[in-house]
């Protein structure tokens, strides 16, 4: 499953960029993440608790973060649960200067489900990336921009 999404942000790039320099900042933009731990140069774990349908899944994930020097994060995400299956996914921030105090926020994501999640319930595992990817992408948009404004005061 493929997601790209553009969101603009009423901040410069290079604020913007400042803030997503902040690992905590970025797993605070998602509800489903709880017990973030560092590992090393970039690789984090954490559990994610999540709801599709009527069904309730806890995963354990791992996460590598990369941060290029293009104003770019990769993030490579594996979670499972030795149960119903595995989710993969590989995401992409970018941050591209709209404007002398205006930026945009580009978010890339490509998501593979596997086991018995993958077999049965696609549909609804769509739905349910998008809306992650959309919560994630606005809260993220909500975080930088506070962080400008709360300079300013």
């Amino acid at each position: 499953m493929e997601f790209e999404y553009k969101y603009p942000l009423r901040v410069p790039a290079d604020d913007a960029w400042a803030r997503l320099q902040e690992p905590e900042a970025i797993a605070a933009c998602m509800q489903e993440l709880k017990d973030l731990r560092h590992i090393e140069n970039g690789h984090y774990t954490a559990n994610v608790v999540t709801a599709v349908g009527p069904i309730r899944l806890k995963f354990h994930a791992r996460a590598e973060i990369l941060y290029g020097e293009d104003r770019t994060i990769s993030a490579k995400v594996a979670m499972g649960d030795g149960r119903a299956g595995t989710v993969d996914g590989h995401f992409r921030i970018r941050l591209a200067l709209r404007a002398a105090a205006e930026s945009d926020l580009l978010l890339d994501a490509n998501v593979a489900v596997g086991g018995r999640l993958g077999e049965f319930a696609q549909p609804l595992l769509r739905r349910k990336a998008d809306q992650v990817v959309k919560d994630f992408a606005a809260a993220l948009r909500a975080v930088v921009e506070q962080a400008k404004g709360g300079e300013e005061a």
